[in-house]
């Protein structure tokens, strides 16, 4: 598996798998939002799919921005794995990317953003999100 930044060439598995997390909203929808994101956001918008044998299966949007509370953070906004490819280590993999890029980008916290029903994603994040920092501050 690797990961790389998604760009307006991969719309078509990009909103294939945003539709996977978005079954209300319809596909023509998500892709205008996407595109306006995109096209209006670019400075502070971030999307990395993760890419198998060709295949786009998995992506994960970022949001970095600055908010009066908390100084520089970085958002993850939505993360999706298509079923058949889960438990893969493909999200783990991208939240371990985020994290990265919050280092680097020198975000003071990372936030996620999460339905709250999605019980499954609150696991995943918490697990691999709270390991990285619980490990950070061990080392200090």
């Amino acid at each position: 598996m690797e990961l790389r930044q998604l760009s307006p060439a991969d719309i078509e598995p990009t909103i294939e798998l945003m539709v996977l997390l978005n079954p209300q909203c319809p596909s023509t929808e998500l892709r205008e939002r996407y595109l306006h994101i995109l096209e209006r956001h670019a400075a502070d918008y971030h999307c990395i799919g993760c890419w198998s044998d060709g295949q786009l299966i998995g992506l994960s949007g970022a949001w970095i921005m600055t908010k009066v509370w908390c100084g520089k953070y970085l958002e993850v906004d939505h993360l999706i794995v298509h079923p058949s490819q889960r438990l893969r280590g493909a999200a783990s993999m991208m939240l371990q990317h985020w994290q990265g890029v919050a280092t680097a980008e020198q975000c003071n916290i990372v936030v996620l953003d999460s339905y709250t029903s999605n019980f499954d994603s609150h696991r995943l994040y918490h697990n691999c999100l709270l390991y990285t920092s619980d490990a950070a501050d061990e080392e200090d």
